[in-house]
């Protein structure tokens, strides 16, 4: 064995893809408000909306340890197993909205 990965599900990231989004149209709508609020103008609303894409970053551990499991080796001398160490699997969107002041 050279690696372990972890994920999540599909249903799991699509709901994590769909919190994303919300997330990135919250912040684009607050960095909006605030350039109008620098340039003393309103925001009239979004005239185009898009997302372009999504990614999914599974957690990968690379296993640094030599094992042949041809080798006739009983379980009691193999010692312990490997450490597997905590880490995040991430998902993250982007979103672009472009918006008319006036």
């Amino acid at each position: 064995m050279n690696d372990v990965t972890f994920t999540v599900s599909d249903e799991r990231q699509t709901e994590l893809r769909d919190e994303a989004i919300a997330d990135a149209v919250i912040k684009a709508k607050a960095d909006a408000v605030s350039v109008a609020h620098a340039m003393d103008v309103q925001i009239v609303g979004p005239v185009e909306i898009s997302t372009t894409g999504s990614q999914l970053s599974p957690y990968r551990m690379y296993l640094d340890y030599e094992t042949s499991y041809q080798m006739e080796v009983p379980v009691a001398e193999m010692g312990a197993g490997p450490q597997i160490q905590p880490g995040d699997v991430t998902v993250s969107a982007q979103v672009t909205v472009v918006y008319e002041f006036r």
